[in-house]
């Protein structure tokens, strides 16, 4: 048989966890992204978000439970709301200007409509918001905790929104603006919070939205300071510089100008004389094309010349007549008498002289 969840503590644990399950998916719906409604000149937007004093970490043995937005706040919304004058909702958009510091600015709006159904507000004639300056780094998102909220400073400039018939809520920036580029500031530009400005007991909700044309406008004008001016193109490089200030580069002497040479002196002959002729060019002589050997030599080569033909002809004296130089063997043994055979021989055949 099935038990029935009778005692309190059953039905206590029962609903706490069908709250628990209803809270996750809210928020899981709050998670969406905001919509495209969202414009800005002279400045970009980058995000925005908003925090519910009611949504605080609580932590349990499971897991963290996130409370979840209030009635009247859909998804893709934004919430500003007081309670006995104390801040309980509020909304903030990343603004970035397109200036620097040092720049002036001429002219800085937010302009913010109220969303439709189902989106609801309450006590909406008794809404008062100002919007101030960020003061540190934050994220954006939806419902979000408490404790994360922006940190902001409304003493150092504010702007008192102004509500229009039709929902559309307006502000002057231009303080908030002068303080971000303020050269001896103290806060860099990171965007506004929306926070009510009503007095003790009043309470009200208004929400705006993201989407749809016009639902959130920035407008940023500004003139560029001392040193912040854009600076003018460099022609150096091959750039090509104005036609008024372009002047030709001289090149050479000044005898010789640029595109040309000097025109020569040119006589021209007067009216009625007749130009000579030019005398004619005598012939030159054709040179002999025999060989030249001395003239072609080295002159200390000459000189050598007469040297070597005396030493020459005292070579051929000291071999002698024959101009050979006679072997000198020296014999023995067989060859020794062979030779004195051969004299006698030749003695004795030449004839005798008386």
């Amino acid at each position: 048989m099935r038990r029935r969840l009778r005692s309190s503590p059953a039905r206590a644990l029962l609903a706490v966890a069908t709250a628990t399950t209803a809270a996750v998916m809210l928020v899981a719906v709050a998670a969406a992204e905001a919509g495209d409604g969202i414009s800005a000149t002279g400045a970009s937007i980058d995000k925005v978000g908003w925090w519910h004093s009611a949504n605080f970490q609580t932590a349990t043995p499971a897991a963290i439970v996130t409370v979840p937005p209030p009635p009247g706040v859909p998804a893709g919304t934004l919430a500003v709301g007081a309670a006995a004058g104390e801040p309980d909702r509020i909304s903030a958009i990343g603004i970035l200007p397109d200036a620097q510091v040092g720049d002036t600015v001429t002219a800085f709006t937010l302009s913010i409509r109220e969303a439709g159904p189902p989106a609801a507000g309450f006590n909406g004639a008794a809404a008062k918001i100002i919007a101030c300056p960020i003061t540190e780094f934050w994220v954006g998102g939806e419902n979000g905790t408490w404790d994360t909220r922006p940190t902001y400073d409304c003493e150092l400039a504010s702007a008192e929104g102004s509500r229009a018939d039709d929902g559309t809520w307006t502000f002057d920036l231009l303080p908030i603006g002068e303080a971000w580029l303020d050269p001896n500031g103290s806060i860099a530009p990171d965007g506004v919070v929306l926070v009510e400005g009503v007095e003790a007991p009043e309470g009200f909700q208004t929400v705006f939205a993201t989407s749809g044309e016009g639902a959130i406008v920035v407008t940023f004008e500004f003139t560029p300071g001392a040193g912040n001016e854009p600076e003018p193109p460099s022609f150096d490089g091959g750039g090509v510089p104005p036609t008024d200030d372009f002047a030709p580069p001289s090149f050479g002497s000044d005898d010789i100008p640029v595109g040309g040479l000097p025109t020569p002196d040119v006589e021209t002959p007067t009216a009625g004389e007749t130009p000579q002729d030019a005398p004619p060019v005598a012939p030159r002589p054709i040179a002999s094309s025999g060989p030249n050997v001395f003239g072609n030599l080295p002159g200390g080569l000459v000189l050598l010349v007469p040297l070597f033909m005396g030493l020459l002809g005292l070579l051929t004296y000291s071999l002698g007549p024959a101009g050979e130089p006679a072997a000198a063997t020296r014999q023995r043994g067989v060859s020794r008498a062979l030779a004195a055979r051969a004299r006698a021989a030749r003695s004795s055949s030449s004839p005798e002289t008386t």
